[in-house]
């Protein structure tokens, strides 16, 4: 028999934010792949852009605030902005602007406000 804080951190540890992102980045996979069947191959690629954007916002977030970036990194939870916005902008918006709205959306909607869970609104 566990105890409870025993079987707490099981739980904790199953559902860590990284385990998290990762299982919403596979779930919106289909979606993705319904959106480049039907819009084209574009959409894959812009989704591809703003991940690779959201990532070194993200370092270079964590490197002016003297975060350790590793282990934020490794979240995935700046993947999920990027997958998502790229997925609800069209694939015909030029490049430049899913950029700045991914910039946005990581440097003023999560970075500016503390990182992951201190954001005021979920960007």
């Amino acid at each position: 028999m566990t105890s409870a804080t025993g079987s707490t951190a099981v739980l904790a540890a199953r559902n860590s934010v990284g385990r998290i992102m990762n299982s919403v980045l596979l779930a919106l996979l289909p979606g993705a792949l319904a959106q480049a069947w039907l819009l084209g191959i574009g959409v894959l690629w812009h989704a591809g852009f703003a991940m690779a954007i959201a990532m070194a916002a993200e370092s270079l977030a964590l490197r002016w605030r003297g975060q350790p970036v590793a282990p934020f990194s490794r979240d995935s939870s700046a993947l999920v902005t990027a997958a998502v916005l790229s997925l609800l902008l069209s694939p015909t918006l030029p490049l430049w602007m899913l950029g700045l709205a991914v910039l946005v959306a990581v440097l003023i909607g999560k970075q500016l406000y503390g990182g992951l869970g201190e954001n005021v609104f979920n960007p």
